[in-house]
């Protein structure tokens, strides 16, 4: 919801806009992952496919609304974000696979 409606242009002076996009993204692979029954390699990877997606969506959504834009550069901070945590949660899978 956050992502479609108006946001004042000041408030992302002490943030910035990409690395709220990434965390945002690292966050919810991880939340989505832990909340799911079957925990495999299969499992995380629709999950990230899926987290991708909607990312695409949204981004594609602004692309039309008067007060927001498309951005490549917040959709490969959205990918980042994807990518870090699931290199780290199967990082973190394989780990306690070989115990």
């Amino acid at each position: 919801m956050l992502s479609l409606i108006p946001f004042p242009s000041d408030t992302t002076e002490y943030i910035s806009d990409k690395l709220v996009h990434f965390v945002f993204y690292f966050i919810s692979v991880i939340m989505l992952f832990l909340s799911v029954r079957l925990r495999s390699t299969s499992t995380l990877f629709k999950i990230a496919a899926g987290v991708f997606a909607y990312s695409f969506a949204i981004e594609s959504i602004q692309y039309f609304l008067p007060f927001r834009s498309f951005s490549l550069y917040d959709m490969l901070a959205n990918l980042a974000g994807i990518v870090v945590s699931s290199v780290l949660i199967f990082g973190v899978s394989m780990k306690h696979q070989n115990k």
